[in-house]
C-alpha cells in the first residue's frame, strides 16, 4: 500500500487550508507548512487527484497545486506542491444600484433605502438591515433579494409585546439561527429566518433607550452563549450621549460591561474604569463577539482596536489614539476612525478605516494589513485589491469562505470583497 505526501509553503500563521484527495475523498486541513500526507493507503495502480477545496481565510491568500494528480506505481507519492502566496482581492456589486427604492429583485434590479447592518448565516445568505425601509432583506449567495421581515408601511407582525420593525440598524445572528435586530425602539426584535418577528428583548432602561427623549441607533453582537452586546448612541434632548458597552440579558436586564454612561475618554481598564471615545457610538456597526467570549470594538473615535474580556476588562488590541495609516502589529498600526467590524471563524478582523477609506485586516495576533480601498480616496469604484474606493460605508460581514460583504449605504449597495 502507498501513499500521496506533499510538501506545503507559504501558508500564513493562524490560517489553514482545506486539501481534499478526490478519489478517495480523503481530507486534510493543514495548518502550517510543511510535509502533509494528502491520501489514505493506496494500492498500486490507484489514480490520484488533490485539490484545494477550501481556501485560506483571510481572502488576500490563495493557494494551488503542482503535481496533484496521476497513478500510483510501485512507490509512495511525495512530490505534490501546494504553494500559498498573495492574491489580490476584487471588489464588485453585489446587490442593489445607485439610489433609494424598495424593491425585490437579483442584483442590481433590486433597490434598498439606506441598508446599514449585514450578517451572513453558514449557508452564504446575508441579511441587511434596510433601514428607510424599515426592513430586514434577504440576499441568496447568488445575490437574490427578498424582504424577510417589515417593510413599508410598518405593520405589526406579531402580537403585543412584539411589535414592528422600526429603523433597523444593528443584527446579528445568534446560536438557534434567529436574527437580532436593533433599532429605533426600545427593545431588539428576533426574526427567524422564517420571517416572522417572534420576540423581543425587553430593555429595562427606559430612561436611556425611550426614544421619546430623542432618536438613537447602535450594534449589537451575540455570543454563542446567548449573551447579548450592545453599543448605543443616544441623542438626548440636552446632547448627553453614553460612552458604555452594555450587556443584555435575554430576561431584559440591561448592565453595562465597560465603559461609562456620563465620562468618555481613552482608558484602558476594568469595567466603568475603562473608557472610549464619545464619537464612537455615532455611526457604523463597532463590535464582534470571538470564539471566548472577547468583545472587540471599533473605537472610531480612540483611532483603535479595544478588546474587552468577558469580565469587562478592557485592552488596546490594534492601533492608537494617534490618527493615522500604517500597517504593523498591535500599537504600531495606525487608524483613522474605525468604524464599521466583522470576524471570521478563525479569529481575523475585518475593519472598515473611514478616515482612511480601507478595509483592514487584523490577524488574531494583531498584525495589521490592508486588504482593499485606495488609501485616502473617497468613491465607489471596483476593482482590484487597492484599486477599489468606498464611499459610506456602515456595515460589514463575512462568510465562511471568507469573502466580505461591504455595505455602502449613501448609495444603497451592498458590494463584495473576494478573490
Amino acid at each position: 500500500m502507498y501513499t500521496v505526501s506533499g510538501r506545503l509553503a507559504g501558508l500564513p500563521s493562524s490560517t489553514s487550508v482545506q486539501l481534499t484527495e478526490s478519489v478517495s475523498g480523503f481530507q486534510t486541513i493543514a495548518s502550517a507548512d510543511g510535509t502533509i500526507t494528502l491520501s489514505p493507503p493506496l494500492t498500486a495502480g490507484s489514480s490520484y487527484s488533490v485539490s484545494v477545496t477550501i481556501q485560506p481565510i483571510p481572502i488576500n491568500v490563495t493557494c494551488t497545486v503542482s503535481n496533484g494528480s496521476g497513478s500510483i506505481s510501485s512507490s509512495n507519492v511525495t512530490n505534490v506542491l501546494i504553494n500559498c502566496a498573495a492574491s489580490p482581492v476584487v471588489v464588485a456589486d453585489f446587490a442593489g444600484a445607485d439610489g433609494t427604492g424598495d424593491v425585490d429583485g437579483s442584483g442590481s434590479s433590486a433597490r434598498f433605502n439606506s441598508p446599514v447592518g449585514i450578517v451572513v448565516d453558514t449557508a452564504g445568505n446575508a441579511y441587511v438591515t434596510d433601514l428607510y425601509n424599515d426592513a430586514i432583506r434577504k440576499i441568496t449567495p447568488a445575490g437574490v433579494v427578498s424582504t424577510l421581515a417589515g417593510g413599508n408601511p410598518i405593520t405589526s407582525q406579531c402580537a403585543s409585546p412584539c411589535a414592528v420593525i422600526n429603523s433597523p440598524w444593528g443584527v446579528a445572528l445568534d446560536a438557534f439561527g434567529n436574527l437580532l435586530s436593533y433599532g429605533a425602539v426600545d427593545y431588539i426584535s428576533s426574526v427567524p429566518t422564517s420571517g416572522t418577528v417572534s420576540y423581543n428583548y425587553l430593555f429595562n432602561r427606559p430612561s436611556l433607550f425611550a426614544t421619546t427623549q430623542g432618536s438613537y441607533h447602535g450594534a449589537l453582537a451575540v455570543e454563542t452563549n446567548q449573551a447579548v452586546y450592545l453599543t448605543n448612541e443616544v441623542v438626548y434632548l440636552t446632547n448627553k450621549s453614553s460612552c458604555a458597552l452594555y450587556q443584555l440579558s435575554s430576561t431584559g436586564n440591561l448592565s453595562v460591561l465597560a465603559g461609562n454612561e456620563t465620562s468618555c475618554g481613552y482608558v484602558d481598564g476594568t469595567g466603568s474604569g475603562a473608557s472610549f471615545a464619545a464619537a464612537t457610538f455615532a455611526t457604523g456597526n463597532n463590535i464582534v463577539v470571538d470564539q471566548s467570549g472577547n468583545v472587540f470594538l471599533a473605537d472610531g473615535g480612540n483611532n483603535a482596536i479595544r478588546k474587552i474580556t468577558p469580565s469587562g476588562v478592557v485592552t488596546t488590541f490594534a492601533g492608537s489614539s494617534t490618527a493615522g495609516y500604517l500597517d504593523g502589529a498591535g500599537s504600531v498600526a495606525r487608524f483613522s476612525d474605525p468604524s464599521a467590524i466583522a470576524i471570521d471563524s478563525a479569529g481575523n478582523l475585518y475593519v472598515m478605516d473611514t478616515g482612511n477609506n480601507l478595509i483592514r485586516l487584523i490577524a488574531p495576533s494583531g498584525q495589521v494589513s490592508t486588504l482593499a480601498g485606495t488609501p485616502g480616496v473617497y468613491g465607489w469604484s471596483n476593482g482590484a485589491g487597492t484599486s477599489a474606493t468606498f464611499d459610506a460605508v456602515l456595515g460589514l460581514a463575512v462568510d465562511s469562505a471568507g469573502n466580505v460583504y461591504v455595505v455602502e449605504s449613501d448609495e444603497s449597495v451592498i458590494r463584495k470583497v473576494s478573490r
